[in-house]
């Protein structure tokens, strides 16, 4: 039983599978709006990931970038226990299975789970369901450019050092139309030392 203090507010808000609700933007815009920002009030936004650009997306951004009042909570398929299966007697992983079990230190039974789990639903979707971090969530699986997604999660893992006689190089993404946003980031070796977006700078 919750016990409420005299005067205590309570509210308490879900938003469940945001991502693929349409008029989304519309929706949120008037339901969000309708708890008032006063402590013991609470909204909670929960999905599964439906690519990027979405308001999902956008929240998600917001909470972990631009301080838009929500705080970002991940949690990986490793979290749950059910995610597990026994290993059959003679089965041999491949190298890029043993590979990415290594990346994120699970054990034999999760490993195979995954390997059971990909062949089910195929990699898109297994992704989308199970992803192990927050970047895997909104990735895109069109693996057609020139860096692929999987060595961009590999690049995350690494240890990397400061060499500060490296050269300072700037990397530029201008904007080009709509609530796009122009990025400048400052890296120096293999480490991006700050970035800083920039608002209403479209070319």
């Amino acid at each position: 039983m919750l016990k409420l203090d005299v005067g205590t507010r309570f509210i308490f808000s879900t938003g469940s599978e945001i991502a693929f609700w349409p008029n989304a933007y519309e929706i949120a815009s008037g339901l969000m709006r309708s708890v008032a920002n006063v402590p013991g009030t609470e909204i909670i936004i929960e999905s599964t990931s439906n690519g990027i650009g979405d308001l999902f997306h956008d929240m998600w951004q917001g909470a972990q970038d631009e301080g838009n009042g929500y705080r970002p909570i991940f949690l990986p398929w490793t979290v749950d226990p059910t995610c597990s299966m026994l290993v059959p007697d003679g089965h041999i992983f491949s190298p890029e299975e043993l590979e990415y079990q290594n990346l994120w230190k699970l054990n034999d039974s999760q490993l195979y789970w995954r390997s059971v789990t990909l062949k089910q639903l195929g990699e898109a979707k297994f992704v989308r369901e199970y992803p192990i971090t927050a970047l895997e969530a909104f990735r895109n699986i069109d693996e057609s450019g020139f860096i692929t997604s999987d060595l961009v999660l590999k690049a995350r893992k690494n240890e990397v050092h400061p060499d500060k006689q490296a050269p300072l190089i700037l990397g530029v993404d201008v904007a080009t139309t709509g609530a796009d946003h122009t990025v400048i980031a400052w890296r120096r070796g293999h480490i991006v030392e700050k970035y800083k977006k920039l608002k209403g700078l479209q070319r």
